[in-house]
């Protein structure tokens, strides 16, 4: 999904740098998989800049399939991560241990990539560093392939060359083969998980950096803080509120405004009054966010459309059927053949 609901979040272009080289190779146009993904080719390279999450994504997936490598955005980041640099790779190789290095990356991830529920966590002598992305980013597998590499080789800096988690968790359905993510991530790794993660021995948090230098690091945090602020904050509360929806909406429960506001952390008036300030109502909102989800879902034909019913909230597929028609004018299949075929034109 992209567009209005997801234009918030966003990545910063220097993650996408090794990418026309690496499809260059294989004898692909970058900037037309680019403008496919709906971003301009020569804003998507320029420096110090940032372009939208959801459109990265759909630049990686494209970029997968037209590499035939369900493994692209694992492959790219393992090539690419040793070319990193900038104030947060700074930052992280100064600082005095592990463990800061992993609070420092939590505190500025989002100078570099809007990620949600970035966290460390420490249980039974197990340090587990988590993390997912917006449920608004539909389409994602080559997203949290690449972002948990790049997580891996960050620490591998730290730890050595050859690390490997003790265990991970990957969003992503299983590709086809996985010799790749275990030579990556080992060979405890789980795939279709609620969120992405990677886990190791909590006593290497202590393990100190060598080489470290203070007073980088304490320059490098300067200019972190100067980035953030000017960052701003990556969400509103509508956006907020679009992503508990898109949460909630499979649950037995579904998805009510009482629920909602108590979550946002505000009162049922007072999600009425924003949502009526931004010109809609929380029934316009669920409905409007479902409809964009139902054209990103409908674009992936593995999902059968039993299971994008579901996913949405229906009660049953011919409810779907019935908002399809008020929404897109045709049925379900009809408009997954109609995206099919504009996909292929746009190719």
């Amino acid at each position: 999904m992209s567009g209005p609901l997801t234009e918030r979040l966003r990545v910063a272009t220097g993650l996408l740098a090794g990418l026309p080289p690496v499809l260059a190779e294989k004898g692909l146009d970058f900037a037309q998989i680019a403008r496919a993904a709906g971003l301009d080719p020569v804003a998507a390279v320029s420096e110090d800049a940032f372009v939208g999450l959801a459109e990265f994504a759909r630049l990686l997936e494209l970029a997968a399939v037209a590499t035939d490598d369900d493994c692209f955005g694992l492959r790219l980041a393992d090539r690419v991560s040793g070319e990193l640099s900038g104030a947060l790779t700074y930052a992280m190789r100064n600082a005095p241990t592990l463990r800061d290095a992993l609070l420092t990356l939590i505190r500025y991830i989002r100078t570099r990539i809007d990620v949600t529920g970035f966290q460390l966590t420490v249980e039974d002598n197990q340090a587990t560093v988590e993390w997912t992305f917006s449920p608004l980013i539909v389409h994602r597998a080559q997203l949290c392939d690449f972002s948990a590499v790049l997580l891996v080789r960050y620490v591998g800096w730290i730890v050595g060359p050859n690390w490997r988690p003790t265990s991970a968790t990957i969003e992503r359905p299983p590709p086809r083969s996985q010799d790749a993510h275990r030579r990556l991530f080992g060979r405890r790794i789980a795939f279709v998980q609620q969120g992405n993660s990677i886990a190791f021995p909590a006593d290497l948090l202590s393990l100190p950096i060598e080489g470290a230098d203070p007073v980088v690091h304490k320059i490098a945090r300067q200019l972190l803080d100067r980035q953030l602020a000017e960052r701003g904050e990556a969400t509103d509360l509508i956006t907020c509120a679009r992503e508990e929806i898109v949460w909630s909406l499979p649950s037995e429960e579904g998805i009510q405004i009482d629920r909602l506001a108590r979550r946002l952390g505000v009162s049922t008036r007072t999600l009425q009054r924003k949502l009526a300030d931004a010109g809609t109502s929380f029934q316009e909102l669920v409905d409007d966010t479902r409809r964009m989800l139902a054209r990103r879902y409908l674009e992936d034909r593995n999902l059968r459309l039993s299971e994008i019913a579901y996913r949405l909230g229906f009660s049953a597929p011919s409810a779907f059927t019935r908002a399809s028609y008020r929404w897109f004018g045709k049925n379900p299949a009809e408009v997954r053949r109609k995206l099919t075929t504009d996909r292929r034109d746009d190719d």
